[in-house]
């Protein structure tokens, strides 16, 4: 696991009073689930449910704390990505997520496979839903989706959904244009996104 600089979703599942569920991601664009429902900490479990860095054009970073919307069938957890600590950056494609942990349960475990063996997801196990954001024409995601964000673009605050709307907080860097001043950081660069996406898929 490499640093985490968020905070962590803390997850009372079972709606016992009790947090049973830990979902972290880190800077090396690795999503985690910790299952602690156990007593003893010994007992404790960690799953390292998706990897979706890299180098170069996929360097990318989890700065956020995930969003986890709670389901019968799979339980949703959305971030994006965005290393705020260089907002000018523009080689790192930027995308926003979705993936679907089926295990709901309060035991986890890996939720992609090859050949009936469970291993850590990969961006190639997710539908890439850019060019068709409204998913009109997706029969079926399995495993989850992504959105590519524009050149330079970040998202920089953490997801929230309600009624099936996420919200988050994007950036895009300053455009010179030529007898103009940069747009400044912390102004018009800083945008908010709505994010509508259907569960049943």
């Amino acid at each position: 696991m490499a640093s985490v600089p968020a905070d962590l979703a803390v997850l009372d599942r079972d709606d016992d009073g009790n947090f049973d569920r830990i979902y972290a991601a880190d800077t090396k664009g690795n999503i985690w689930r910790v299952d602690i429902n156990d007593i003893d900490p010994a007992n404790w479990q960690s799953f390292k449910l998706a990897a979706l860095g890299g180098s170069g054009a996929d360097a990318r970073k989890f700065l956020n704390k995930p969003d986890v919307v709670f389901g019968a069938d799979y339980d949703a957890v959305l971030i994006g990505s965005g290393d705020r600590e260089h907002p000018f950056e523009n080689t790192v494609t930027n995308r926003f997520y979705m993936l679907k942990d089926t295990h709901v349960g309060l035991t986890g475990g890996l939720v992609c496979a090859t050949s009936g063996t469970d291993r850590t997801c990969v961006e190639n196990d997710l539908v890439d839903v850019t060019g068709n954001p409204y998913q009109n024409a997706v029969a079926s995601v399995e495993k989850g989706w992504y959105l590519t964000l524009a050149a330079g673009e970040k998202v920089v605050g953490n997801a929230i959904t309600v009624f099936g709307t996420t919200s988050s907080a994007r950036t895009v860097p300053p455009r010179l244009k030529r007898g103009c001043a940069a747009v400044p950081w912390g102004s018009e660069a800083v945008r908010s996104w709505l994010l509508g996406w259907n569960r049943d898929l």
